[in-house]
């Protein structure tokens, strides 16, 4: 074992009393120290000897220091120990201000973070709404394209059914307004000169082969009968008493069983009076009416 930490134990009461006293302290150690060597340990009372020769030594160096200089130590000695206590404070102040500043820090990153994080959220969410948005417009373009290949046959024939019934509406107006001139006409004999039609015979009529009527050929076969009847009536001259005569002969079929059935109660006389204009009225009530023609 080190004999120096026993040594430095009793040294400081040895620093602060006075040389007499120190001397009396050394007197007292040395008359005791020899009864140590009587119980027999020799060993150690050489160990003994040594330590009273450095502590004569320390005390000695002691009595030479002027008491000024002792003092002067002992301020060191205590400033050291304030200025300890000062610089630990100061130390533990700046650990608390650096534990701080991490703590701020620690929460700027995590902040950053969170707006980092939010940032590449958005940019996720901006990449899958294109990518929904480009699958929406490929599967639009392929159902429409599906569905204009169902119904284009369908289209065609609705078009084409328009086509027919935008005609033949036009061609029953126009019938309309040409037989309410025609009867206008023949109503305003005073203001023109109605113009002396030749007599024609059946057999001219007939020569000039007008189309026959069945009455199941619909509304453009109607409107397709009137145009070329009076173009028979015009080449052949045929005069406006004559034209529901001739026109009944060429009457076929379902036509001709209505038009027996309409003339059976009123006299032959009486019915071949019936003027052009309304025979083709009663033709058009018959087989075109408005109804059937906004079915088409």
């Amino acid at each position: 074992m080190d004999a120096t930490p026993w040594l430095l134990i009793p040294i400081e009461g040895y620093i602060l009393p006075s040389r007499k006293r120190a001397r009396s302290r050394s007197s007292f150690s040395t008359s005791a120290l020899p009864q140590v060597f009587e119980i027999g340990k020799s060993s150690h009372k050489t160990s003994l000897e040594h330590h009273k020769e450095q502590i004569e030594t320390i005390l000695n160096h002691l009595d030479n220091l002027p008491l000024e200089s002792i003092e002067h130590m002992e301020d060191k000695i205590e400033g050291l120990s304030n200025g300890r206590v000062i610089i630990q404070r100061d130390f533990d102040k700046l650990e608390t201000e650096l534990q701080e500043a991490r703590t701020q820090i620690y929460g700027f990153q995590r902040e950053q973070m969170g707006h980092n994080n939010e940032i590449v959220l958005a940019h996720v969410r901006i990449s899958t709404l294109e990518i929904i948005i480009e699958d929406i417009q490929i599967h639009h373009r392929s159902d429409m394209k599906s569905l204009l290949d169902k119904i284009s046959p369908s289209m065609n024939q609705i078009v084409n059914r328009k086509l027919v019934i935008d005609s033949v509406a036009a061609a029953l107006e126009a019938q309309t307004a040409t037989m309410a001139n025609t009867n206008n006409t023949n109503r305003n004999t005073e203001q023109r000169e109605t113009p002396v039609e030749r007599k024609c015979s059946y057999e001219e009529f007939m020569s000039c082969q007008p189309f026959n009527f069945k009455g199941t050929e619909g509304a453009v076969g109607l409107i397709c009968w009137f145009e070329q009847t009076e173009s028979v009536f015009s080449r052949s001259n045929c005069t406006e008493d004559c034209k529901v005569k001739f026109a009944n002969g060429t009457l076929t079929g379902e036509a001709l069983s209505w038009w027996n059935s309409f003339a059976q109660p009123i006299r032959i006389e009486e019915v071949y009076k019936i003027t052009w204009f309304k025979f083709k009225k009663l033709l058009i009530k018959k087989y075109c009416p408005r109804t059937e023609v906004k079915k088409m």
